[in-house]
This record gives structure tokens, sequence and C-alpha cells, in this order.
């Protein structure tokens, strides 16, 4: 019985949805630290399930995987990235701020990788290694750990989230440029749609169980 539950709740008997951006809705978001392995995650996860469709969701900027919720990367729908970053980015900040300061990097080396970043990415994506060597040519230290700091406290800053995939490799890019604008939802609301989100996967797990049918209540 257990296993029938955790089986149902994560979508893996019996899946609710078509496209990867209604499974993220409808979920919340998947940690994806392993980009390889989270798409694959994501296609077991849909009726029809392929690796295709997954990159045509990146493509189209319906899916986006960036560090929010913890210092992790998640894949999330699009339509929710901005208030989700809004809500929890303080929480990853601090926990990034805390190696930061053990290395003595200065406030203004992050500042100054921002804006950069605005300007070397505009109307393109790059991989990690092609920004690195960018940064580089503007005079950036690029030791790896740094780098991997920076553009994660870009992403808390909603700066960058990724771009589309390119041959089975992660991209950075502009969320501005990727993400269609939403309204922006006040913190109230936010915590609101969070908890909605989370009963709302209770509520359908309860209705599958107890009738064996498939789909919404």
């Amino acid at each position: 019985m257990f296993t029938s539950v955790r089986l149902l709740s994560q979508q893996l008997y019996q899946p609710c949805f078509e496209a990867p951006e209604d499974l993220l809705d409808w979920m919340g978001a998947m940690q994806a630290q392993d980009y390889t392995k989270s798409k694959w995650a994501m296609g077991l996860r849909l009726q029809e399930g392929t690796l295709s469709r997954v990159h045509q969701a990146y493509e189209a900027g319906t899916i986006v995987r960036t560090h929010v919720l913890w210092p992790t990367w998640h894949v999330v729908a699009g339509k929710d990235i901005r208030w989700m970053l809004k809500l929890t980015s303080g929480r990853t900040q601090a926990a990034l701020d805390s190696w930061v300061r053990s290395m003595g990097i200065p406030e203004s080396l992050c500042s100054r990788c921002n804006g950069l970043l605005e300007k070397i990415l505009s109307g393109q994506a790059l991989t990690k290694q092609e920004l690195a060597e960018r940064l580089a040519k503007e005079n950036l230290p690029v030791e790896e750990k740094l780098v991997s700091y920076l553009l994660s406290r870009a992403e808390t800053k909603r700066i960058i989230c990724s771009g589309p995939d390119r041959d089975g490799k992660a991209t950075f890019a502009l969320l501005e440029e990727r993400v269609a604008p939403v309204p922006e939802l006040t913190r109230e609301e936010s915590y609101a749609l969070l908890a909605l989100k989370y009963s709302g996967a209770i509520r359908l797990l309860r209705w599958r169980i107890s009738t064996g049918g498939r789909g919404f209540p």
C-alpha cells in the first residue's frame, strides 16, 4: 500500500500530465542537481514523455532550472519562477554568502559579475565553460568554485536562469529573455499559492486512492 501511494504521489504510476510545465506546476518543483537525470525524471512522470519534449519545454522557457527553494538546482514551471525566487531567495543567498564570507570575496565582485552577465548573455545562451571564458576576458577571477557561486547568486537575484538545451548540455540565459512576464504576486499571495500546490497534491492522491480513478476530482 505504501509503495502504491508513493508511486501515485510522485506521478510514476498512472501519470496525469502530458506537458512538463503542467507536471511542474502541479508538483511545485523537482530537484535537478544532475541535469541529465532530471530530464529523465520528468519524462518518466508524463503520460507520453520523451526527452525531446523536455528539451522543447526548456527551449520555450515553460520550464526553468535554477537555484530556488534551497542552494541547489530545482526545475520549476516558468510561470512560477519569479514568485518562488522572491519568496525563498533570502534563505538561499544566506547559505551561499556563508561560503563567500569564509573565502573573503567582496560584494563588489558579485555586483560586477552580475553586470557583466547581463551584458554577455544579452540575446544568447552560453554554457558554464563559455561564460567562464568570457568573464576571464573581463579580468574576473574564474576559479571553478567561485564561478559556480557567482552564477548561483545571479540566479537567486533573478538575473539568469537555464537556457535551451544544447546537445545535452545545460546553458545559462537572462531570466527576462527566457520566461514570459506574469503578474507580480504579493508575499501573502505567494505563500497561499505554495500552500495550494501542496494541498492540491494531497487532494489528488486521496481521490485516486479512494476511487481507483485517474485525473482530478
